[in-house]
């Protein structure tokens, strides 16, 4: 059998109203099917591929029943068994499907538009591919998983994750109902594939249930993290909580969202100073750093919010109590829940981070309260954790890594973790009216964050106390941040190079300082040598522009008597006006400079000189060279 094709699912499911178990069966086989080019199959190979390879549950007689009851299968029967393969009609009905609702075809249509070659296509396939899988991994069956996630690249540069962004940003309601279709569908067929007691996609699946939500969603909701984060984590509340779905802190989780508001805010008041919000203020929206407490604070500052990081603080408490009355949230304690239990899930945790993501930002004290929180969902679950209508709690986190481990970790049952994108595609998918709006709010989830390409946020103030001293122009001091985030992005690429082999910003900032004050010393030094090669040529030009202003007027004056003697047959009358032409041009000569024309003459021929030197043509404004200029104009 060929590869399954996750992407293809969707096109199948597409333009079915009651999309169930059964449903999902077919689509499988016809999935098969297709990705063998229709070639007939036998009806056992195909429930051996579905049930082993796949390893979705379903017993052998009702797979038959399935089968037989489906108009789109031609069935020929051979010894003991059936050949299998989709009927012409479906499988154009299929064709058409797949040129309506396949991404593939509006990745290519936007690359076109941008004039992108197909390595990008590609890049963003994957992307979104990777983006799937991490929206399924939860849900699917472990054997589908394995299947799926072999095909997952895990590392992009820089520029793909542009185009992968900037292709969600392509304002095209055609691509945002695709991408929303495949994420939507696909989580569908997980769940309704998963074997755990799903039959169906309706509202009661969700009945009953208690979600508790970690500090980062809060901080999220809270708008600290950018508004288009606060929008997107505020939609998929809203929904669920229209749905009856209740929102819970866990005691610990309560505790570390209260300490890390008063402590980020009053880190502020330590960090900040009037020059560096000065400079900030004037910079905020280009500068090159991820969001933080610290830009948050800054943006509300800009925007007139607040007006002291004390009023920020009050500001934050005063939108978390909002927070908390808007959706009814109560803090329950955590108990029965031993210390060794604790640690050993902290520290598989922690290391699965550091180890397995390479994720080193992740702490212990949030691996403790990710562990209290996940440990207390599973004593509240009691052991029913495996059908997922069932259930009645999760652990509501923004931690896609943190999700990948627990599925990893309990594979058979299912995750305590859920992700809001999960979460806003399973609770629109039982109302029959998604709105345009909602295609674009599921966007906002799967669109990815350069945090690696950026500097930390909550350092913004000690990169613009490093530098202060060095340089205070607010677009220099951008320039230098942006040309350091790069700097930092490269470095860490670089194995063979280690963290205390990176320079800091002050240390960076004084190398390009120093760098390019020698470039303009060396400029500088050029200049000028330059400027004296044009100057030492002043005083010959001078001289040749003399020179050709007399022979000038010569060559005038014997032109004259030429023509004069020419017309005249008097000699002696012709002698004694070539005297007189002869004695009034002494005079002008021996008193040269008050009389314009000779110095007309040979102003403008000095000029004409001097403009055709290269020097004076490249800077024409140059101090020392038009008060030399003058100085020979003048005399």
């Amino acid at each position: 059998m060929n590869d399954f094709d996750i992407f293809r699912i969707n096109c199948w499911l597409e333009d079915l109203e009651d999309y169930d178990y059964r449903s999902s069966i077919l689509v499988t086989v016809f999935e098969i099917l297709l990705s063998n080019n229709n070639n007939e199959q036998s009806r056992s190979d195909i429930f051996i591929y579905i049930s082993k390879t796949l390893g979705l549950k379903i017993q052998y007689q009702k797979f038959v029943e399935i089968l037989d009851s489906s108009d789109d299968l031609e069935l020929d029967p051979i010894d003991d068994d059936l050949l299998i393969k989709l009927k012409e009609d479906s499988l154009n009905k299929y064709r058409e499907r797949l040129d309506r609702n396949s991404i593939d075809h509006l990745i290519i249509k936007y690359c076109e538009r941008e004039n992108l070659d197909n390595k990008v296509a590609i890049s963003i396939r994957d992307i979104l591919n990777k983006s799937l899988y991490t929206n399924i991994n939860s849900f699917v069956v472990s054997d589908l998983k394995t299947l799926i996630s072999d095909s997952i690249r895990r590392e992009f540069s820089a520029d793909e994750i542009e185009y992968f962004n900037s292709f969600l940003d392509w304002n095209d309601l055609e691509k945002n109902k695709a991408i929303y279709s495949l994420f939507s569908k696909s989580i569908e067929f997980a769940l309704l594939t998963s074997g755990r007691g799903v039959t169906a996609i309706s509202k009661d699946l969700f009945e009953g249930k208690t979600y508790y939500l970690d500090t980062n969603v809060v901080i999220r909701a809270l708008g600290v993290d950018g508004i288009h984060r606060k929008e997107s984590i505020i939609s998929v509340l809203d929904s669920c909580y229209h749905d009856g779905i209740k929102f819970k802190f866990a005691q610990a989780t309560y505790d570390e969202l209260s300490s890390t508001i008063s402590k980020r805010a009053n880190d502020i008041v330590e960090k900040t100073s009037p020059e560096a919000e000065k400079i900030l203020l004037s910079t905020r929206d280009e500068l090159p750093v991820n969001n933080s407490f610290e830009t948050d604070y800054i943006f509300n500052r800009k925007n007139g919010t607040v007006t002291s990081p004390g009023k920020y603080l009050l500001t934050l408490e005063q939108k978390l109590q909002e927070f908390i009355s808007k959706y009814s949230i109560e803090v329950e304690k955590i108990k029965n829940i031993s210390g060794i239990s604790i640690n050993k899930l902290q520290n598989k945790l922690y290391r699965s981070k550091k180890d397995e993501f390479k994720v080193f930002g992740y702490s212990k004290g949030a691996a403790i309260v990710d562990a209290k929180n996940i440990l207390h969902v599973r004593n509240i679950r009691a052991g029913n954790d495996h059908n997922y209508k069932d259930i009645k709690s999760f652990y509501l986190t923004t931690d896609s890594t943190l999700n990948e481990i627990m599925s990893s970790i309990t594979p058979s049952v299912a995750s305590e973790t859920i992700l809001p994108s999960q979460l806003f595609l399973i609770h629109n998918s039982f109302h029959k009216d998604t709105t345009n709006e909602d295609y674009n709010n599921f966007i906002k989830f799967i669109k990815i964050r350069r945090t690696e390409f950026k500097l930390p946020g909550q350092e913004i103030f000690d990169f613009i106390d490093q530098v202060r001293g060095i340089d205070s122009n607010p677009d220099m001091i951008v320039g230098n941040l942006k040309a350091y985030a790069n700097y930092k992005f490269k470095m860490k690429g670089n194995k063979l190079i280690g963290p205390s082999k990176i320079k800091t910003f002050k240390e960076f900032t004084e190398d390009r300082v120093t760098k390019e004050l020698a470039e303009s010393r060396q400029f500088l030094d050029k200049y000028s040598k330059q400027r004296s090669i044009a100057l030492s040529k002043f005083e010959s030009l001078y001289k040749t522009s003399k020179l050709i202003a007399y022979l000038f007027e010569l060559i005038i004056l014997s032109i004259v008597s030429l023509v004069y003697i020419s017309i005249s047959s008097d000699i002696k009358s012709t002698l004694i006006l070539f005297i007189v032409i002869a004695s009034a041009r002494l005079f002008t000569l021996m008193f040269k400079d008050y009389f314009g024309i000779h110095k007309w003459m040979k102003n403008k021929l000095f000029l004409f000189l001097v403009k055709r030197l290269t020097f004076v043509k490249l800077y024409p404004e140059d101090s020392d060279l038009n008060e030399a200029l003058n100085h020979y104009l003048d005399k």
